[in-house]
């Protein structure tokens, strides 16, 4: 059984999955170590949680949704805890839910059978497209999403003293938090209203500015306000960069032709217990 389902009992480990969760959004990286479907296939087939989640993912992205569902459980089962919020996430919408209450959604359809839990899954699914879609279209004709550099004045590419330069308030950090990260430097940071943690990490090796991540905390304070704030932070990347790339539940992404990809992602428990907004800006190379 998913610790999941005892969340409504033991808050810290509540808060402790939501902290895992973003790690295995942006502090991870499962596709990078499946290398093509079949490879995937083999290492979700192997029990691999992190594998099992990025298959569900290209079949849900293919409208192969009874397999999407399979896998999902699958990797949710075996601890891939943004598996579980993606499955709390549609069987909330399936039943028009109030937002915020996704655990608690995947906690009550594992009391279902099989057939039910998918039922749950595959109306959720549509209701979502039926909710999103309109939105994202509206700004679809515009072209490809424009290149992706960085945040504010932390540009790719920076070495570390260039990029305390460019931002003078931040901290030199050696011991990093981030996973396969030794060096970061950290700052506050506000985007519109919303305040928060700047993390801007380097390579290991190059010692260049590859990632930036942008941590805004509802645990403590204002938790009503981490589904509203989530749904205002999507709006402001959709006005500047237009449709997204992709749409999996509780996350997006913009992925640039031009270089660059940035991902929100949030973690809303309810408005008692709030949750967490993640902002990733990360390097890639243009297509």
């Amino acid at each position: 059984m998913s610790i999941i389902t005892h969340l409504g009992k033991h808050p810290i480990t509540r808060y402790s999955c939501l902290i895992f969760s973003m790690l295995c959004l942006f502090g991870t990286n499962a596709h990078a170590r499946c290398q093509g479907l079949e490879e995937c296939r083999q290492h979700a087939e192997n029990g691999n949680a992190d594998a099992q989640y990025s298959l569900a993912l290209e079949y849900k992205l293919s409208e192969q949704y009874e397999q999407a569902f399979k896998w999902l459980n699958k990797a949710s089962r075996n601890g891939n805890l943004t598996a579980t919020a993606e499955l709390g996430y549609y069987y909330q919408l399936a039943n028009s839910a109030k937002d915020g209450e996704i655990y608690e959604w995947y906690s009550r359809a594992q009391e279902l059978s099989q057939e039910q839990a998918l039922s749950w899954f595959l109306k959720g699914v549509k209701h979502d497209k039926e909710k999103n879609e309109p939105e994202y279209m509206r700004k679809a004709a515009e072209g490809p999403v424009q290149e992706i550099n960085g945040f504010d004045e932390l540009v790719f590419g920076m070495s570390v003293k260039e990029a305390l330069k460019a931002s003078p308030e931040s901290n030199l950090n050696k011991k990093c938090p981030y996973r396969n990260t030794n060096i970061c430097i950290m700052r506050p940071v506000q985007v519109m209203s919303e305040k928060g943690k700047l993390a801007a990490q380097f390579d290991n090796e190059s010692k260049k500015l590859k990632q930036i991540v942008l941590s805004f905390d509802y645990m403590h304070k204002n938790k009503e306000e981490c589904r509203p704030a989530a749904s205002r932070l999507v709006t402001a990347a959709i006005d500047k960069y237009g449709s997204p790339t992709l749409h999996q539940g509780v996350k997006f992404e913009w992925h640039s032709p031009f270089g660059g990809n940035l991902s929100i992602s949030y973690l809303c428990i309810s408005e008692k217990d709030g949750g967490i907004v993640t902002i990733s800006y990360k390097q890639t190379s243009a297509l």
